[in-house]
């Protein structure tokens, strides 16, 4: 018996609610399994106990603090993790703060395809 493949599971990190769920309906709508946090110690305790994620998309902005050490502790976490940083602020400030190889950069507004496409990117399966 063939078993498909699970559909990918996408963090999102996002301490503005619509956003966050804006974000969750495009990927979900491509096919993807998604959980969502408003901060980095939340993201933390789900990708601790819901994982393993295959993607976490961030907002740079998370209230008091910004993505930059979730991202790089997610990272170490689970290596090869394909990582996207969402941001209203230019790409140059957000990758001279916290953005490393492998991190993928996204500026708002941008096109739900763009999102999917950089995931899609990362090899991450879907159903």
């Amino acid at each position: 018996m063939n078993q498909q493949p699970e559909a990918a599971s996408i963090l999102i990190v996002d301490d503005d609610q619509i956003m966050a769920e804006l974000l969750g309906i495009w990927l979900e709508d491509a096919g993807y399994v998604v959980v969502r946090a408003v901060d980095a110690p939340t993201a933390l305790s789900m990708f601790g106990g819901g994982g393993p994620f295959t993607a976490v998309v961030c907002d740079f902005d998370l209230g008091r603090t910004t993505g930059c050490s979730l991202v790089a502790e997610l990272a170490e976490l689970q290596p090869g993790l394909a990582l996207v940083m969402i941001s209203g602020h230019p790409e140059h400030r957000v990758r001279a703060e916290c953005l490393t190889d492998g991190v993928q950069f996204l500026q708002k507004p941008f096109d739900p395809a763009e999102l999917v496409r950089l995931i899609d990117g990362g090899s991450v399966p879907r159903d």
